[in-house]
């Protein structure tokens, strides 16, 4: 759909918020494409104040603000039919509130007690098997270094990603870096280069962004992985940075931060 058959819309909402126009075309054409999330948080919210309305009815005094979002926030996620039983308990509890969401507290921890203990009853067998894996799966053709040189020169590409910030990737010239990250365009962040391409690290050709939903459609609004690539072409050492931001917001933190020590030999 053209931008400017969205300009309506924005154009109405910045008047009404304030907000900058670049952010407000992003949720824009987020909502066009994706109607069922704002409807979802619209039935969800319809739904809450219904039962608040409900809970001060029948508690009247003894209604509290504060213990009601204990009570619908305590209990984690759950669909609104038990969520609305949830509440309905609340407000025929001839206890206190505190009381019944102490019980709830304690009911969900015992149940973490008994998962921990079957955890722990497996795990060591399992952590057994799990090293081996590891220790068979993490060889030195990451490049990333960890104490220890680590790049090999018949290793044509290096992969590093979000856990590697901060580490140290040593190169031969000529291999690729290959930076792979989480990423969602449809909010407007991408991933770009703060510093550290030049002479000694020269970006290949632009991001690349590949989506998480499965199948051949991609789901619009999907978050996924930008990949950027960048090519050893000098020796030398640098700090390659990355930013997960938005272009359009000027003086503005970025969302996120990503760089590794680059030594190419």
């Amino acid at each position: 759909m053209p931008d400017k058959d969205l300009r309506p819309g924005p154009g109405l909402y910045g008047r009404e918020r304030g907000r900058d126009p670049g952010m407000l075309q992003v949720e824009t054409s987020r909502y066009v494409a994706w109607p069922g999330q704002a409807t979802a948080y619209m039935v969800g919210m319809l739904e809450i104040r219904e039962l608040r309305q409900k809970a001060m009815d029948e508690l009247e005094d003894r209604f509290d603000l504060k213990e009601f979002h204990d009570v619908v926030l305590s209990n984690g996620s759950m669909p609104l039919e038990v969520l609305e039983r949830v509440v309905d308990d609340y407000g025929t509890f001839p206890a206190p509130l505190s009381s019944f969401v102490w019980k709830a507290r304690k009911s969900r921890k015992t149940r973490r007690c008994k998962v921990l203990r079957k955890i722990l009853l497996f795990g060591s067998m399992a952590a057994v098997l799990l090293a081996a894996v590891v220790l068979a799966g993490c060889g030195p053709a990451r490049g990333v270094d960890r104490g220890a040189d680590v790049a090999k020169a018949d290793v044509k590409e290096i992969l590093v990603e979000k856990k590697d910030s901060g580490s140290r990737v040593e190169l031969e010239k000529g291999q690729t870096l290959v930076v792979t990250l989480e990423s969602n365009p449809s909010t407007g962040y991408s991933w770009e280069v703060a510093e550290g391409a030049g002479t000694v690290l020269q970006q290949k050709g632009e991001a690349e962004f590949k989506s998480s939903s499965a199948g051949d459609q991609q789901l619009v609004g999907a978050g996924g992985t930008e990949t950027l690539r960048f090519e050893a072409a000098g020796a030398g050492e640098t700090t390659l940075k990355l930013v997960y931001y938005r272009p359009w917001e000027k003086g503005v933190e970025p969302l996120e931060t990503f760089s590794v020590q680059v030594i190419v030999r």
